[in-house]
Order: structure tokens, then sequence, then C-alpha cells
């Protein structure tokens, strides 16, 4: 007798739009795998049309990486004191032409950055705000980048 473990377990058909087998198959073929209950909802289709979606925000970070050299072959200098809290995660990528700052908030609370030069913020997820030119104020379960000078 042998055992075969695979993934099926775990994965569904990938949810394009809120057909009857999620875009992944014709209607009229049983998909071997089960489609997920939420596939009405929770789909490509409904993402693409939706700001701050997932989908969304994959599209804005693959494009900032496209955009900014110091996201493709910069170095990064990981920020250890975390701006005082254990639920930040910060971080420095630079390249000959550009510094950027990465800013992860996992808590569920605000929590004030302050940063050398900050130009602009090129992405947030989240509630962020910039309160100065060396200060950004990250909320609670959020990133951002940003440009520093």
């Amino acid at each position: 007798l042998r055992l075969y473990v695979n993934r099926d377990g775990c994965r569904t058909p990938m949810q394009w739009d809120g057909t009857s087998n999620a875009g992944f198959c014709p209607d009229d073929v049983a998909s071997w795998l089960p489609v997920q209950a939420e596939h009405a909802v929770e789909n490509v289709a409904a993402q693409q049309a939706t700001t701050g979606s997932l989908l969304s925000t994959y599209k804005a970070l693959l494009s900032l990486r496209r955009d900014h050299p110091a996201l493709q072959v910069g170095r990064l200098s990981l920020l250890d004191e975390g701006y005082g809290s254990p639920d930040v995660l910060a971080y420095y990528r630079e390249s000959a032409a550009e510094r950027l700052l990465v800013a992860l908030n996992f808590g569920e609370r605000a929590v004030e950055l302050e940063t050398p030069g900050l130009i602009d913020i090129l992405l947030e997820v989240g509630a962020s705000a910039m309160e100065g030119p060396n200060r950004v104020q990250l909320g609670p379960v959020s990133a951002l980048i940003a440009r520093l000078s």
C-alpha cells in the first residue's frame, strides 16, 4: 500500500470571478478541487474594481519595485530598535540613486516614527500620515514605503 501526500487538501481553484466555478473552469465541468464558498465576492474581478484590495496593493508594490532601484538591488539596513515597539519592523533600502524607508506596524496601536529627512510617502497600507519633514504617524496594522532625502 502506497500513501500519496499532496497539497490538494489545502488548495482551491483560482477565484477569477463570481460564477459557479469561480471562472476556473466552465460551469458544466466539475473541478477536482472544491471552490471556496466566498468566491462570489472574493475574486479577481471584484478586487480589480476595489481600491485598497489585496490585488491593488500587490500591483502597487510590483510597480514600486519596478520603478525604484533601491527596491531591486539596494542595500538593506534593518533598524534594530523597531522605533521602540516590538510590533514594528522597519528598514532602509538604499541604492546610489535613492534611500527608502519601509515600515510595518503589526500592532494594534499607532506608532510615531522619526525619520531622517522624509520627502514623501510612496505607498501606504492602512492609516499613515506625514507629520512634518522628519515624522510619520504609522497607524495600527499598517505599512508604508517612503522616500528619504
